[in-house]
């Protein structure tokens, strides 16, 4: 695994050289709702250049839209890229086989928290709940757990977001890892919000952000 994602990383490194060697800049394409005033407009850039995310038919990017928790395992899935012809995959009752997220979720599910896991004489299994919009803590959770990053000493209380209680405390440390690595911001009012939703513009910073920290991790 650590061998692939340097190698998946040498290319990011790549294709960011030619972007910006080309440009002057990270260009961030023709989305046609994000400009470069927008604080959102370089993680945009990159993300789509990488190939984590990309835009919609009609040109847009979509910035803040909300994003459901089958497009965010489609996009852990694309950032770890795992080998699927090991390990076990994870089936669940609300995912059926022909979805076009069934093998991002069936593999990247169990990193998610919101699972609901029922165990009765009717029926025993587990709920992801795909088309329900994904949040902030639990993205956080999931990509702090396919990338190993932990909490490196530094407690959520240290943040200085006043609603860090807020938080699923069986996130804590893998969130903190985050916030560590400046993977991982609050807001302007001091809070982390981690109940609300997380938008593309959201995720596409965040992964800004951990894409900037594996380069110079791998360097």
């Amino acid at each position: 695994m650590k061998r692939k994602l340097l190698k998946r990383f040498t290319a990011i490194i790549f294709a960011l050289c030619v972007c910006i060697g080309q440009s002057g800049a990270v260009d961030a394409k023709p989305f046609t709702d994000v400009n470069e005033n927008d604080w959102f407009y370089y993680a945009v850039a990159m993300v789509e250049d990488v190939g984590y995310m990309n835009g919609y038919p009609d040109g847009t990017f979509r910035p803040n839209a909300t994003i459901t928790r089958a497009e965010c395992a489609q996009i852990l899935f694309k950032v770890v890229q795992p080998d699927t012809s090991t390990g076990v995959l994870m089936d669940f009752a609300d995912v059926p086989s022909n979805a076009w997220y069934y093998n991002a979720v069936s593999v990247m599910g169990g990193v998610f928290g919101g699972i609901k896991w029922v165990n009765s004489p009717e029926f025993t299994g587990a709920y992801f709940y795909p088309d329900q919009a994904c949040t902030r803590e639990d993205f956080a959770y999931g990509l702090a757990l396919v990338s190993d990053i932990r909490g490196r000493s530094i407690t959520l209380a240290h943040t200085g977001w006043s609603d860090y209680m807020d938080i699923n405390p069986e996130y804590w440390e893998q969130i903190a890892g985050l916030y560590n690595l400046n993977i991982v911001s609050g807001s302007d009012d001091g809070k982390f919000h981690p109940k609300d939703t997380i938008t593309r513009a959201e995720v596409a910073q965040i992964l800004s952000n951990y894409t900037r920290w594996r380069l110079e991790t791998a360097a």
